[in-house]
């Protein structure tokens, strides 16, 4: 599914219909079945999703009749790519003949296969709720890559007869935060990647229970961070009073007030490179509240990056001379590759090794 986010909006509904099924128990001979899912804009939760069908899309369907459950199958999209509505297919589908309450879930990614409308362990399938190995964002101000598998969504119909049209109104898992990075430097500042640390885990895999009166969501052992990262794959200048909007989804919660919340920026500012890390300081309880379904804007405002003391030259690093850490400054970034990057400034080439995936990119000086 691409969703693409807009000035204000909606929880994604969803209108579902039923085609030929009429049985009376909680399980049934299997059979072809089509459904048929609508988007439209209520203006009631996400500030700002619109849903376009994609291809590939589907939908993982349950029913109950209030003891048990059964999965009724996995719908894929067989109508309506690039449209609000379209038509979901699963040609061995479960159904029952009496009442029963249904269950959707869209997971947007092929690794994550709910077994259950009510998962909580281990062969539960699970979620993802943002990504434990970081948002790639395009540019500033771009909200579609924060969607698809990072943000997805559920819908329950109650107690709905076989003789009836079902529907569902499809509601957001995820919450997103909207950091609106302000460069209150006296120089050109550029972002590369945003890190966003909170105390307990908000991001990664999580199975969850939609049977409750609201989500439940236990984290999945191992896969869950409490520090989620987007980096921004072609950064540009922001002069001084700028802004550049960066986007993170996250599970929902509520900060704990008095603990540190804070962000970690990484960037250049006038081509020298450096980081910073920023407490945000949430007071209210709306501040430290990140609901599903909303956008909150958090201001963080950059008053300067911290650079190294002291530098080397590339030949010097070459003959050993500095024990651990080093700056090469102005050095010139001539390759990104792993995690990994050559840098150059006339006396020699190097490469420079990283924990994970580098946020310069070639042309970069550092």
């Amino acid at each position: 599914m691409k969703k693409f986010f807009s000035v204000l909006g909606a929880t994604v509904a969803a209108i579902v219909a039923l085609v030929s099924c009429q049985v009376n128990e909680i399980e049934s001979a299997t059979r072809p079945m089509t459904i048929t899912a609508s988007s439209e804009f209520t203006k009631t939760t996400f500030n700002g999703i619109h849903t376009v069908w994609a291809d590939g899309d589907q939908l993982h369907v349950f029913y109950s009749n209030g003891s048990s459950w059964e999965k009724a199958g996995v719908f894929k999209l067989s109508e309506g790519e690039g449209l609000s509505t379209g038509k979901f297919t699963c040609e061995s589908a479960k159904t029952p003949s009496g009442s029963a309450t249904w269950y959707a879930i869209y997971t947007g990614s092929s690794s994550a296969v709910p077994a259950t409308p009510a998962g909580s362990a281990d062969g539960d399938g699970f979620v993802y709720l943002g990504r434990s190995n970081g948002i790639d964002q395009p540019a500033y101000n771009d909200m579609q890559k924060v969607s698809s598998s990072h943000c997805p969504l559920y819908g329950v119909a109650e107690n709905v007869a076989s003789s009836e049209e079902l529907g569902f109104s499809l509601k957001q898992l995820s919450s997103v935060i909207e950091f609106k990075v302000v460069n209150n430097t006296n120089g050109i500042l550029r972002v590369n990647s945003l890190q966003f640390n909170a105390i307990t885990d908000v991001a990664g895999q999580y199975y969850v229970d939609v049977t409750a009166s609201e989500p439940v969501f236990t984290g999945v052992s191992g896969k869950t961070i409490t520090d989620p990262l987007v980096k921004i794959t072609e950064p540009s200048d922001l002069a001084q009073g700028e802004s550049a909007m960066l986007y993170i989804p996250v599970k929902p919660f509520v900060h704990t007030a008095n603990d540190l919340l804070s962000v970690g920026i990484t960037g250049s500012i006038d081509g020298k490179m450096g980081t910073r890390t920023i407490e945000l300081n949430p007071t209210t309880v709306a501040q430290r509240t990140f609901a599903a379904g909303k956008i909150k804007t958090v201001t963080v405002n950059v008053s300067g990056l911290d650079m190294a003391t002291s530098t080397n030259t590339v030949k010097e690093v070459l003959n050993g001379e500095p024990n651990t850490d080093y700056l090469i400054e102005g050095a010139l970034v001539t390759l990104v590759y792993g995690k990994g990057f050559f840098v150059t400034d006339g006396t020699g080439t190097i490469l420079a090794f990283t924990s994970s995936a580098p946020t310069v990119k070639k042309g970069d000086k550092v």
